[in-house]
Order: structure tokens, then C-alpha cells, then sequence
């Protein structure tokens, strides 16, 4: 269980990292994996109750508006 503010923005952004490779180097956009990996981002995102526009560093925020925009 991750408690601390600064872990769950950590988590966030690697699992959008992770999106981005599935996406880019796997070809992986069309699998049902894709897909939950993106809901496990939203879920992070409305569980940790993060803004994305003033939380998130600029390639991250980017990459985010990219698959959720």
C-alpha cells in the first residue's frame, strides 16, 4: 500500500512510462493489456487525487494528454 504523496506521483508516472512503451517499442495499443494499463493509470490518478496539469513533470503530463487526451 503506498502512503506517501510523493510515491503515488512516482507510481503514476511510471506506469505511464510503461503505457508508452507498450505502445512504442511493443506495438501493444490494440491488446487488452493496453487498455488496463490505462485504467490502472486512472484509477491511480483518481485514487491519488493528482492534478495532472500542476503534479506531473512536463513529459509525463505530455505522454498523459497523448492516450487520455
Amino acid at each position: 500500500m503506498i502512503t506517501n504523496r510523493r510515491e503515488i506521483l512516482q507510481q503514476t508516472v511510471e506506469e505511464i512510462e510503461l503505457l508508452s512503451k507498450m505502445h512504442l517499442m511493443y506495438g501493444l495499443q490494440d491488446e487488452p493489456c493496453f487498455a488496463a494499463q490505462k485504467q490502472k493509470i486512472a484509477d491511480l490518478i483518481a485514487d491519488g487525487r493528482i492534478n495532472v496539469r500542476r503534479e506531473l513533470d512536463p513529459v509525463s503530463r505530455n505522454l498523459f494528454h497523448r492516450y487520455f487526451g
